[in-house]
């Protein structure tokens, strides 16, 4: 199992084709309950992690991991809160791409970015954006161009300066 102690990750699902899809982030103190179970089955995870910032992780080994559920009540707790805050997290994710507008999504992208990086100036392309929000570099370029139209962003090459999101 694995947890966050610095920086942040992205997690994200992939298909056959290789199209990818950010699935949530995991900051400072999260912990990837997921790879929990993929070490008692011994199995390879289907999430792929890749780093949004310089990150360190605490991995503890899967011996530890059986001996504590069964020695540590408050590690099973810990276990099954933290399974229970990353349900909550996917179906507030599967409800954002179920039932939000695209513009509303990429504003919510934006400040969610600005959080975990902790600048108001985010080095993304519009395609790392697309990417992560599963849709087309177009289509993000015209909502980011309305965004600065609207003085909520300044566009610059690989640069997205955020002024009032």
């Amino acid at each position: 199992m694995i947890r966050i102690t610095h920086g942040a990750i992205k997690i994200i699902i992939e298909d056959e084709n290789h199209n990818e899809m950010v699935l949530f982030n995991l900051h400072k103190g999260s912990t990837i309950t997921i790879s929990f179970v993929n070490c008692i089955h011994r199995s390879k995870s289907i999430l792929r992690g890749i780093a949004i910032r310089d990150s360190e992780a605490i991995f503890i080994p899967v011996k530890k991991l059986d001996e504590w559920l069964v020695k540590y009540e408050t590690w099973r707790h810990f276990i099954i809160e933290s399974y229970h805050f990353r349900m909550i997290e996917l179906v507030n994710s599967y409800k954002i791409l179920a039932f939000k507008k695209l513009d509303d999504r990429l504003t919510e992208y934006l400040m969610n970015k600005v959080k975990l990086m902790k600048t108001s100036v985010l080095n993304l392309t519009h395609q790392e954006i697309a990417t992560d929000m599963h849709t087309a570099r177009t289509i993000i370029s015209r909502l980011l161009k309305d965004l600065e139209k609207e003085g909520k962003v300044k566009l610059k090459r690989n640069r997205i300066v955020i002024i009032n999101l």
